[in-house]
């Protein structure tokens, strides 16, 4: 394309207008300023220039124009960006240049990701049998299937491949684009037998995917999801916005879950202005996403300790930058998806017309165990983070106002030293002694890349209480045999996970039997299964189905540890 074109393209479109579709800017004198969307800041160091028609990041010294923007915001080639931008100003370029443009790396991953998303739909419809009824049973309709692109990934180990390269997709390409794994024989499909879930970026592009394994006793974890490329950062995206954004737009609040199934349970009763924040705490980069739309979140994640965790983490990220957020409180043993079925659309719209402030949550919350004292200096971390001096007063007055203790008092606490350097992880702090089995395990595994795949094929992710460390097994998982140094971790996961892998890393190997750790957490799991399971039996009878899953869980527990079986629920 010739450059003139994109000078005169330049010449017409307001820098403002464009990057103001992306991210909400602020006035600032004669320059706008804001949250810079390439680095996390607390303070916003993002500048744009009307007059010059340019921006730049005095924390990062990310610089450039409308057209670099994009570019670098979307993860696109730079005269994919002119189009875009040239759509927006409705700007005609002349016909055929960009075609005549050699296609970049992102165009042919963009382009394999389009053609896997077909080819596993077109799976699902010839030979999903298995994939189909899993559906069916977890009463996903055929209407929702079509719109959210569900499809199935044979047990091939080269069908996706040979499909890619049929349709033009270059053999140095395919290792780029996180579908396959490889060994001394060559590349092979990284998704085998499972139920196939498309993660969409918010402008429609498949990005990645979620691999769903069909039977219980397949080895690997329970989802198997794309790893990290030049098009697809997890955190940066949310599941389902392409399909809700407009809605979110119009109802002006969004609900937040964390699961493909939460989201799409939602979706399918009525709740169309939801996301899912893919199983982990709401990060800078989707909340700002979601600013797009609207800046009134509701966070609905698991009842369980987690989901807890979660939930307070992705509040204070929201109350961070400027937005309102309520949290709504689930039954303990519940997510939206069963409490849904369980409960019906009437119930749980009743819970999220109750749902709680950042601060009325956290005093409510029990389960954690946390003292009043340190709720009220967590808080008060996340007030000064807040950038705007009113917006921050009246966050310190609900904190006053829920837990009672006088305003003044916690000013004067707010201007003392910081009592968390990141309050994104504060929790973990408070929790420091918990979970050690969980360190240990991913110690030894970080170690043993023989122990990885053999640890794997007996638990996944959902046996681990603590988010972070969920996230590094599943990390662990993923790259096992792809990354040869253990430091190469820092290039696929992010600063927060990267700085607890570092610390485990840094610990001393213990003395200690694999299969007494694998014990511990299995033992662990089952009696929390166990104490969710009395509850429901408590409240509503023994029902059969879920007694007989009771008695079964208390036998694992019996065969795991006889001397330890009068401490069972009965």
């Amino acid at each position: 394309m010739d450059i003139k074109v994109v000078d005169d393209l330049l010449s017409q479109v307001n820098i403002v207008n464009v990057i103001e579709r992306y991210i909400p800017l602020t006035k600032a004198g004669s320059n706008y300023k804001a949250l810079c969307p390439f680095h996390d800041e607390k303070t916003p160091s993002f500048s744009v220039s009307e007059k010059l028609q340019i921006f730049k990041c005095f924390g990062c010294d990310a610089k450039g124009n409308a057209v670099s923007f994009v570019r670098d915001y979307e993860k696109i080639s730079f005269w994919e960006a002119v189009r875009k931008v040239a759509d927006m100003a409705g700007y005609i370029l002349p016909e055929s240049n960009y075609d005549k443009q050699k296609k970049s790396k992102f165009d042919l991953i963009y382009q394999a990701y389009k053609l896997a998303k077909d080819y596993f739909a077109k799976n699902l419809n010839e030979y999903g049998d298995q994939a189909q009824k899993y559906l069916d049973e977890r009463g996903i309709t055929k209407e929702i299937r079509e719109k959210f692109g569900f499809g199935y990934a044979m047990n091939s180990y080269g069908g996706l491949s040979n499909y890619l390269l049929k349709h033009d997709i270059k053999p140095e390409i395919l290792p780029e684009t996180g579908l396959f794994g490889s060994n001394e024989r060559g590349i092979y499909d990284l998704f085998r037998d499972r139920l196939m879930i498309p993660i969409h970026s918010s402008s429609g592009k498949v990005v990645a995917f979620g691999g769903r394994k069909l039977d219980e006793s397949q080895p690997g974890g329970k989802y198997i999801n794309s790893p990290t490329t030049v098009i697809y950062t997890k955190g940066r995206e949310l599941f389902g916005l392409n399909v809700t954004k407009y809605d979110i737009s119009k109802r002006d609040h969004v609900l937040v879950s964390e699961g493909y199934l939460d989201m799409l349970r939602l979706y399918e009763q009525g709740f169309i202005n939801t996301v899912a924040s893919l199983g982990t705490a709401l990060t800078s980069e989707q909340i700002s996403l979601l600013g797009r739309y609207t800046q009134n979140v509701y966070i609905m994640y698991d009842g369980d300790e987690a989901g807890i965790r979660a939930a307070l983490k992705g509040a204070a990220e929201v109350t961070r930058h400027g937005f309102q957020c309520r949290i709504v409180a689930l039954p303990l043993g519940e997510d939206p998806d069963s409490y849904l079925l369980n409960n019906g659309k009437e119930a749980l719209q009743k819970l999220i017309d109750n749902a709680m402030t950042l601060q009325e949550y956290f005093k409510e919350e029990k389960i954690l165990g946390l003292s009043t004292n340190k709720k009220v200096n967590f808080l008060i971390d996340v007030a000064r983070d807040i950038a705007g001096d009113i917006d921050r007063s009246l966050f310190l007055k609900g904190v006053s106002e829920t837990f009672e203790v006088s305003y003044p008092a916690i000013i004067s606490r707010s201007k003392n030293k910081i009592i968390f350097q990141d309050y994104n992880v504060t929790l973990d702090y408070l929790n420091s002694n918990k979970y050690p089995e969980e360190r240990l395990l991913l110690k030894l595994m970080m170690e043993d890349k023989e122990l990885v795949e053999k640890i794997g094929e007996d638990i996944d992710a959902s046996w681990f209480f603590e988010a972070e460390y969920r996230e590094i097994f599943e990390v662990l998982i993923e790259h096992n045999g792809k990354l040869n140094q253990v430091s190469s971790y820092q290039m696929v996961v992010s600063p927060e996970v990267w700085a607890r892998m570092s610390e485990i890393m840094l610990m001393k190997t213990p003395q200690v039997e694999i299969e007494k750790i694998v014990r511990d957490v299995k033992l662990r799991k089952y009696r929390q299964d166990l104490a969710a399971m009395d509850k429901i039996i408590q409240a509503k009878g023994q029902q059969s189905e879920l007694f007989e899953k009771y008695e079964e869980l208390k036998k694992k527990v019996r065969e795991l540890d006889p001397r330890g079986a009068q401490k069972l629920l009965y």
